[in-house]
């Protein structure tokens, strides 16, 4: 609801726009209705659950996680991957690589700070969409996965040489 409310405040600021929920949730319904309370029923775009996700990132500009908290989610990376800048709260486990490679805006979680980071994400579309894929690269599965097993030989090798005598006898 939150995302919706900062919505509302750009369409006040007479932005135009077409946002896009993806999901098929419990909380559906209740979106539906606060985009009547708002007036933003011409505005939003409710899908059900997205089979075809390079399709759906492909068809909009601005991917925004308003969460509360989520350690690593995969949708921004799939935006990331997707070339998308990222409208975020500081709760997202990724917010700091997106702030620090500038992928996207990262802020608080009101309606306030969320509309002003649609706005930024916007003006700044093409420089974020660039970092985005700069950034994506970072998480890509072989450069990932030779990192863990880096870490792993790591921590093996030096258990290795931290062998412990038995003097008790």
């Amino acid at each position: 609801d939150i995302f919706l409310q900062a919505l509302a405040l750009l369409k006040q600021q007479n932005y135009s726009f077409q946002a896009k929920i993806a999901g098929d949730g419990s909380q559906k319904k209740y979106l539906i209705n606060l985009c009547l309370d708002y007036g933003l029923l011409d505005d939003v775009i409710f899908l059900d659950w997205v089979e075809n996700q390079a399709s759906f990132y492909q068809n909009i500009d601005i991917f925004c996680l308003p969460s509360l908290y989520d350690s690593f989610p995969n949708a921004v990376l799939e935006a990331l991957c997707s070339g998308l800048p990222i409208a975020t709260t500081n709760a997202v486990g990724i917010a700091e690589a997106i702030q620090k490679e500038e992928a996207g805006i990262v802020c608080e979680r009101t309606p306030e700070a969320i509309s002003v980071a649609l706005e930024k994400a916007w003006q700044h579309k093409k420089e974020m969409s660039k970092n985005a894929i700069t950034l994506s690269e970072n998480y890509d599965i072989n450069v990932t996965s030779q990192l863990w097993l880096d870490l792993y030989n790591k921590l093996i090798n030096k258990k290795k040489d931290c062998s412990i005598e038995n003097t008790s006898y």
